[in-house]
């Protein structure tokens, strides 16, 4: 791990000797010093030991996936190729027309480049920009423009506008794709991470409400097992989970249990009955056909432990 070049932690000083710190992060001019220094950030297309890795796991390919949204790639594929990092971020105009102009501009420039890249494939850049009849300091200043947040230009040949970006050695060591960045928005990160790991699943979300619709008369156990039936039916899963599922090994592990505290008012309250070969002898007008919850145990528990709550009695009583 030690030839591996991370750039953002805290005891990491580049070669003017400062720490990283939010201040750096927050300057533009001292934030792309440090990218520049940073190792983990170049794009070479051969590995020595590994000729053909990048080639095979880093290149953008378009898919279906990439179209989703309604674009040509919610990906942002191809990226654009500079001749040095950029730290672009928004326009400082305060007329509204200004900032939508300059926007309109540059966004007209970066696309013509790309398309001209469709068209014939280049090595240089300089010679991308002669073709495309635009000066290389009208493009820097396209580039350096954002339409929303701050985000990163990579020094970039046109050969590497599909490369997704990596560490060399991580990528050595991990043999896959990789995508690694900067973040500098704190909120986006964390936003995305969450929306990330509560992505809902759409297809199964129709299926359970087309199932819902359609058992409206049956009674509750019937309901709950049709739902149930679809939830596992028509469930997509990876080819590792079913291999996991086939072979019956376990999905998780875990070295602590989950107890279940109701917490509804009493009137709400779902409660599980008895076995029947337990209430079969009692007589009809006998109530107690519910089996003993926690919250009945709490309220029965002995005095020496009358000043524990219910959640310690929860978790050391059950």
């Amino acid at each position: 791990m030690d030839l591996i070049s991370i750039a953002v932690r805290k005891a990491y000083s580049y070669s003017l000797g400062d720490a990283v710190n939010v201040g750096m992060l927050k300057d533009p001019v001292r934030l792309q010093s440090l990218i520049m220094e940073d190792k983990a950030y170049r794009f070479p297309q051969t590995i020595r030991e590994f000729p053909n890795l990048v080639k095979s796991v880093q290149f953008h390919n378009h898919t279906a996936t990439c179209k989703k949204k309604g674009t040509h790639c919610r990906f942002n594929y191809p990226k654009p190729s500079s001749s040095e990092t950029i730290i672009a971020q928004p326009s400082d105009f305060h007329n509204p027309n200004e900032a939508k102009f300059a926007l309109e501009s540059a966004a007209f420039i970066k696309s013509s480049v790309i398309e001209k890249l469709e068209t014939k494939d280049y090595t240089s850049l300089n010679h991308l920009l002669k073709d495309s009849k635009i000066s290389p300091q009208e493009y820097k200043s396209a580039l350096e423009l954002s339409k929303r947040g701050k985000h990163i230009i990579y020094k970039r040949n046109p050969t590497e506008i599909q490369i997704n970006s990596y560490n060399e050695h991580l990528l050595r060591a991990w043999g896959a794709i990789l995508d690694v960045q900067y973040c500098l928005d704190p909120y986006a990160c964390i936003a995305y991470m969450v929306a990330y790991i509560t992505k809902d699943e759409r297809e199964m979300s129709q299926i359970l409400q087309t199932v819902s619709n359609e058992v409206n008369t049956l009674d509750f156990k019937s309901s709950m097992i049709k739902c149930a039936s679809a939830f596992l039916n028509a469930r997509e899963v990876s080819a590792l989970e079913a291999v996991y599922r086939l072979l019956s090994f376990p999905l998780f592990k875990s070295n602590f249990s989950t107890v279940y505290v109701p917490a509804d008012r009493p009137e709400k309250r779902m409660c599980l009955l008895k076995p029947i070969l337990s209430v079969k002898d009692k007589a009809d007008e006998d109530e107690d056909v519910y089996q003993t919850s926690i919250l009945d145990r709490y309220a029965a528990r002995p005095t020496k432990i009358e000043n524990l709550c219910l959640a310690k009695i929860s978790i050391w009583y059950t």
